[in-house]
C-alpha cells in the first residue's frame, strides 16, 4: 500500500511538472538591399549592391529557435529551461557560397532557477546584464557566452554573475585552457552601478592580455523627468601589453511622447609603451520619433577621431576593434556619419535610410565621400 502510494504521489508530481511545460518555436528572417557610391576612381567607385541585414552584417539570415520552459513562472521556485537556436545566412547576393552551405554551430543550453536567488546554466547564449552602463557599456562577454554560468542574488537589488568556460581562442583541445569571468550589479532607485572582470587564459590572441576590466554607473534620480540615463564607465583594452588603452565613456539618455535621444561620447587613454599622436574619441548622437503606431522615424551622427567610419549602412559601433586594440590608429585620422532612417511596422519591419559618410582626416583628398542607401526586411516569429 504505502510504495503504491509513493508511485501515485510520484506520478502526480510528474504529471503536474508535465502540465506546466511549454514548448515554443521562435525565429526571425533579416534581407534587404543597399546601394553604395563613393567619389573613388576605379572599381571603388562603382556602385556596390548587396543583401544587407543587420548593423555591421551583410547578406540573408534566418534564425529558428525552440525553447521549452518547465515549472509555474508566477513562482521564483523550480523553474527550468532549455533553449536551441540555429543560424543560416548567405553572405551576398551574388556570392558563390550557398545558403545551405553558411550554417552556423547551434546553440544550445540548459538552465535550472532552484530559487529566486540562484540560476544555473549550462550552455550557450543567455544570461548577461553585466555592462558597464556608460558611453562603452562593455559586458567583456560576462555569463554571455558557453560553459558553465551561474546568477546569484543574495540582497534585493544585488545580482552577482559567475562563469567559466574552456577552449579559448587558439585552444588546439577543448579543455586545454579555461577563462573565467565574474560580474556584479547593484540597483537602488536613484542609482545603477556594474562591474565586469574576464581572467584570460594563455591561449588568446594576445598571450600577454589576461585581465579586462569594466565598471560603471547611471543616475536614474531624474528618470520621471524622461532623463532615463546619466552614465559613465571605464573599460580596459589590452591591460598589462605594451598596447594598452583606458577606455572612458559618458552617456545621456532621454525619452518622453515617443521622442528618444541618447549622446554619447568615449575617450580612449594611451597607458602603453611609447607616444600616440591622437587619442581616438568617438561622439554619437541618436534620436528617434514614433510617429504612430506603424512609422518611426530615426537619424544618427558620428564623429571618429583615431579611425574612420566602415563602408556599411550604419557604421561601426566602436572606434576600432573591441578586443583588438591595434585597429586604434596612432595617425590623425577622422571620419564623419550621418544616417537617418524611417521604418514601417506592417507585419515584418520594412526600414529605409541613408548613410553618408566623409573623410575628415588632416590632408584627406577630396575623394573621400560615401553615399549608401538602403532598405532592410525584419521578420519575426
Amino acid at each position: 500500500m504505502k510504495k503504491a502510494l509513493v508511485v501515485l504521489l510520484i506520478l502526480a508530481v510528474a504529471g503536474g511538472v508535465f502540465a506546466q511545460t511549454t514548448v515554443k518555436v521562435t525565429g526571425n528572417v533579416r534581407t534587404g538591399l543597399a546601394i553604395g557610391f563613393t567619389d573613388e576612381d576605379g572599381d571603388a567607385g562603382k556602385a556596390k549592391v548587396d543583401y544587407i541585414q543587420n548593423k555591421g552584417e551583410n547578406g540573408m539570415r534566418a534564425d529558428l529557435g525552440v525553447q521549452v520552459r518547465s515549472g509555474d513562472e508566477n513562482s521564483p521556485y523550480g523553474k527550468f529551461g532549455a533553449d536551441f537556436t540555429l543560424r543560416a545566412r548567405e553572405g551576398a547576393l551574388f556570392g558563390a557560397d550557398t545558403f545551405s552551405q553558411n550554417l552556423n554551430a547551434p546553440t544550445a543550453n540548459i538552465f535550472w532557477q532552484p530559487s529566486s536567488l540562484l540560476w544555473i546554466q549550462v550552455g550557450t547564449g543567455g544570461g548577461g546584464g553585466f555592462g558597464t552602463l556608460g558611453g562603452i557599456d562593455r559586458n567583456h562577454d560576462i555569463v554571455d557566452t558557453g560553459g558553465l554560468k551561474l546568477k546569484l542574488t543574495p540582497i534585493a537589488g544585488l545580482t552577482i554573475g559567475a562563469q567559466a568556460y574552456y577552449g579559448a581562442t587558439g585552444a588546439t583541445k577543448l579543455f586545454e585552457t579555461v577563462n573565467y569571468g565574474f560580474g556584479a550589479k547593484y540597483s537602488l532607485p536613484i542609482l545603477d552601478v556594474a562591474a565586469n572582470l574576464r581572467y584570460l587564459a594563455e591561449n588568446t590572441a594576445d598571450k600577454t592580455e589576461k585581465i579586462r576590466f569594466g565598471a560603471g554607473a547611471n543616475i536614474k534620480a531624474l528618470a520621471s523627468m524622461g532623463l532615463n540615463a546619466l552614465a559613465a564607465d571605464v573599460n580596459t583594452y589590452g591591460f598589462g601589453t605594451d598596447n594598452f588603452f583606458l577606455g572612458v565613456g559618458e552617456k545621456v539618455g532621454f525619452s518622453a511622447s515617443g521622442l528618444s535621444l541618447t549622446v554619447k561620447a568615449q575617450e580612449y587613454l594611451w597607458m602603453g609603451t611609447g607616444d600616440k599622436d591622437v587619442i581616438p574619441m568617438l561622439f554619437q548622437g541618436e534620436v528617434s520619433y514614433q510617429v504612430s503606431s506603424l512609422v518611426k522615424v530615426g537619424a544618427e551622427v558620428r564623429y571618429i577621431i583615431g579611425n574612420k567610419p566602415s563602408f556599411n549602412y550604419r557604421n561601426a559601433s566602436e572606434i576600432g576593434g573591441v578586443d583588438n586594440v591595434a585597429a586604434f590608429s596612432a595617425k590623425e585620422t577622422a571620419g564623419l556619419g550621418v544616417s537617418p532612417w524611417v521604418s514601417f511596422a506592417v507585419g515584418p519591419e520594412v526600414i529605409l535610410g541613408l548613410n553618408l559618410q566623409k573623410d575628415m582626416s588632416n590632408g584627406a583628398s577630396g575623394k573621400t565621400q560615401t553615399i549608401l542607401i538602403y532598405t532592410g526586411v525584419n521578420l519575426s516569429y
